[in-house]
């Protein structure tokens, strides 16, 4: 039955309800229990009516205009069906505060869980006035990244802050979509379905996206690689580097950039990833006997004779082999510019830091075969090198990578020896 107090929930009737003298509500002529409440100061709030276990309550839904009546109807038939199940919409309400949400269990949760599993004696903070996280001291090699697609792509999702209950298929289709980089993307989307399989869910929206319209995207493997004579330039343009040269733009002298410089060359020298080199610590060699965490786990390298020769010129003024110029108690973390340097005094073009990998691998590839060269190179599978860059004892390797390495030496001192890896 009705009372006098039911009207039609649109706008017109709602906007036209006058400020009452005290608190009351109008009834939905359409969903039972639905009221919108109105106090002396004319504040409007859509609520539901309900009993549960012989009690009154009331669930509210929002404020009038913030909600609009249709928002507000299609609400509150889904809090009847669950009173109709027997379900407190209130409790229910309580509960879902309590959850996590993407952000809060990615921080409080989800890294505190990889920060044990590896062992390590860290925290994560959150650096004001940002949506980034760090650790809140050094955390070298493959852990480093483990906040790495977060900070870049992952704190600015529209889903960050919601419940992770909440987080729809649709959610992360849109937000990978967004995302322009295709081998990004399809790191993202891997990360992304491990972290919701620690939760709770019963279904994970990463998998079940991919199931439906998300797809993993075509990554063009890259195949660059540097040639004898791109080597040679290198060579050429490095004591610009180690030494200082003159800016005519700036009329001055540039400032040497020797650990820069060394590490280009080791690079070269070894096959080795760039984070390996720069991450390095004395501790770590034994002799010429590097031990390092690589991205598929401890390993070990014997470093090459030219590769030694640079280390052992350099002073221990830090635990690190190559400390930062600005931090010394902390390695260097990038040499993105002075390798973009290089290459423009070279006259060098296309090439990136990682194409030195890529060089050593081919060389090592040709020269010895695929699976040589995996080991040259620490590569766990060797369906990753015949993928993207072209069973021996420790000796048979030593040989293989002194003779790569004494080969591209030589064409960094400007290739007066014959070289027989390729043009």
């Amino acid at each position: 039955m009705k009372t006098t107090n039911t009207i039609k929930f649109n706008k017109s009737s709602l906007d036209a309800i006058p400020t009452p003298q005290k608190r009351t509500r109008y009834y939905s002529d359409e969903v039972k229990g639905l009221v919108i409440e109105i106090t002396i100061k004319g504040a409007k709030s859509f609520r539901v009516l309900y009993n549960h276990n012989y009690t009154s309550k009331a669930y509210t839904i929002g404020s009038y205009p913030d909600i609009n009546p249709s928002v507000a109807i299609a609400r509150a038939k889904e809090l009847r069906a669950l009173i109709t199940q027997g379900i407190d919409p209130h409790a229910e309400k309580k509960e879902k505060q309590r959850e996590h949400t993407f952000k809060s269990f990615f921080i409080e949760r989800y890294i505190p869980m990889q920060i044990a599993r590896r062992n390590i004696k860290t925290t994560v903070i959150t650096i004001p006035d940002s949506k980034r996280i760090k650790f809140n001291n050094l955390i070298e090699g493959k852990n480093g990244k483990l906040l790495e697609s977060y900070n870049a792509h992952i704190k600015d999702a529209k889903f960050v802050n919601k419940k992770l209950s909440d987080i729809s298929e649709r959610d992360i289709h849109s937000f990978i979509n967004s995302i322009g980089s295709n081998s990004m993307a399809n790191r993202i989307i891997r990360e992304l379905r491990a972290i919701f399989n620690t939760t709770d869910l019963t279904i994970n929206p990463v998998s079940r996206a991919l199931k439906r319209e998300l797809t993993m995207r075509t990554v063009k493997p890259r195949t660059i690689k540097a040639s004898k004579d791109q080597i040679i330039a290198l060579g050429n343009a490095l004591p610009k580097l180690l030494n200082g040269y003159y800016m005519e733009e700036k009329g001055r002298y540039s400032q040497p950039l020797r650990t820069q410089a060394y590490i280009i060359q080791i690079l070269l020298f070894e096959g080795l990833r760039p984070n390996e080199v720069m991450s390095m610590k004395w501790t770590d060699l034994d002799s010429n006997i590097l031990s390092t965490d690589t991205k598929t786990g401890d390993k070990q390298f014997r470093l090459t004779s030219p590769s030694m020769r640079i280390i052992n010129s350099l002073e221990k003024k830090s635990e690190y082999v190559f400390p930062s110029p600005n931090k010394p108690n902390k390695p260097i973390k990038s040499i993105r510019r002075t390798w973009e340097k290089l290459c423009k005094l070279a006259g060098v073009e296309e090439l990136n830091l990682y194409d030195l990998r890529k060089t050593f691998s081919s060389a090592g590839t040709k020269r010895f075969g695929i699976h040589t060269s995996s080991k040259l190179t620490g590569h766990s599978d060797i369906a990753t090198v015949s993928k993207h860059y072209s069973h021996l004892d420790m000796e048979e390797i030593t040989e293989a990578k002194e003779e790569i390495a004494g080969e591209f030496e030589n064409l960094l001192l400007g290739g007066g020896k014959i070289v027989k890896f390729g043009k």
